[in-house]
């Protein structure tokens, strides 16, 4: 007949459940690892598309620093208009990977480079003219996002090999 998943947990031996609770974190950590992966390969991808971006001129309208969701850091936010031949487009990126700043001053000084009203240089997308940046190709913040991640994926592992181990001595002592 056929078992609920529940029940068929439940039914287990203790060393067994033990290994698959081990089992499903270990999963667990590996997928999320594997997400992050695919995130940085394809910011990482934008980031070096970015550099043979079209350029065309544009206009600074807005310019300010904003507080981020938690309210720990800030970053400028610079709105910029341009044009792609009779299409007007409006855009806030600077670049393709936002850097927040743990000091507001940091920030402002950032927002201070492009006024209200300055011309800018803004690089586009050709194959999607909304993706558009006024600094583009590699930055500090994502090759800062890289060595995070790393760190991430490297504990990630380690937490993953130390619970297949734990995992391996339980149903080593309960055979």
């Amino acid at each position: 007949m056929w078992q609920s998943r529940r029940s068929r947990y439940q039914d287990l031996s203790p060393s067994e459940r033990a290994r698959q609770e081990g089992l499903n974190a270990a999963w667990a950590l590996l997928l999320v690892t594997a997400l992050l992966i695919l995130w940085l390969t394809y910011e990482g991808f934008r980031i070096w598309q970015s550099e043979s971006w079209l350029k065309t001129p544009g206009v600074v309208v807005a310019s300010r620093v904003e507080p981020d969701p938690g309210g720990l850091t800030t970053h400028a936010e610079v709105e910029y208009t341009y044009a792609v031949g009779t299409e007007q487009r409006k855009a806030r990126n600077l670049r393709w990977a936002t850097e927040y700043r743990l000091l507001r001053s940091s920030a402002e000084a950032e927002a201070a480079r492009y006024p209200v009203g300055a011309p800018v240089e803004v690089f586009y997308d050709p194959e999607n003219h909304g993706d558009a940046v006024l600094e583009p190709g590699m930055n500090r913040h994502f090759f800062y996002d890289c060595l995070l991640s790393l760190a991430l994926i490297a504990v990630t592992f380690l937490l993953a090999n130390l619970e297949w181990a734990r995992t391996a001595k339980i149903e080593m002592r309960y055979n």
